[in-house]
Parts: C-alpha cells; sequence; structure tokens
C-alpha cells in the first residue's frame, strides 16, 4: 500500500475509534459511574477516557485535529441521540444544546492532551533507541 494511502487509511481509524469512545463515553455512562453524564462522575473518569484515547491516537496518526473532531462529534451525537435525563435529549425543554456542544468541545482538548504526551514519549523512546 503507498505511503499516502496509508496515511489516509490512518486518519480514517483515527476519526472513526475516537467517534466510537466520544459516543460511548456518554452511553455507557449511566451504567459505569451511575450517571447519566459524564463530566457529572466522580473525577478522573471522563478526563482518563478522553486522554488515553488521546495516547492512544498519537500511535495512529500525526494529527492531533482528527481525533479531537472525532471524539467531539461522537459526544455530540450522543448529547443528540441519547436522552440525558432518561426522558429527553439536548433538545428537550430546558435546551441545553449549546452548552452541550461548547462544553463537549472544551472536553474534547483533554484528547489534544493526551495525544501530546503520546508524542512525546513516542519520540523520546525513538530518540533513545
Amino acid at each position: 500500500m503507498p505511503k499516502a494511502n496509508t496515511r489516509y487509511a490512518r486518519g480514517a481509524v483515527a476519526i472513526i475509534v475516537t467517534t466510537a469512545v466520544g459516543f460511548a463515553v456518554w452511553a455507557l455512562s449511566p451504567s459505569l459511574v451511575d450517571t447519566p453524564l459524564p463530566w457529572d462522575a466522580a473525577w478522573p473518569f471522563y478526563s482518563t477516557i478522553l486522554l488515553s484515547t488521546g495516547f492512544l491516537v498519537s500511535q495512529v496518526t500525526i494529527k492531533p485535529w482528527l481525533g479531537f473532531f472525532g471524539v467531539w462529534a461522537g459526544q455530540v451525537f450522543a448529547l443528540v441521540a441519547l436522552p440525558l435525563d432518561r426522558t429527553t435529549n439536548m433538545f428537550g425543554p430546558a435546551v441545553w444544546w449549546a452548552l452541550g456542544v461548547v462544553g463537549t468541545g472544551v472536553g474534547s482538548l483533554i484528547l489534544v492532551v493526551g495525544w501530546l504526551l503520546g508524542k512525546t514519549l513516542q519520540r523520546k523512546l525513538k530518540k533513545d533507541a
């Protein structure tokens, strides 16, 4: 497979995986941490998932924005599709969609920090080898 095609395939994998993680963190939050909103869970839950996802994505792609966009899109899709309080979604009576879109965007920056940590470690190990 030519190098350009491999790069595009890795980018596609990064977007697909991070979108799935972004959706899953919201979909599984009620059963894993007993709260419908993962950012309301005890501290390291939401941050750890996004940070570790960023770390893993750093091993696949050289573009952190792919991971950021994917995890953010997955979270926004979850906000629209899933019933947050188990009766309404983000477009319910309170219309919290603007806060959700901005909040998940800011939270997704944690993935970029994980990506930077992963790339730093990768370069250090490569240099030491």
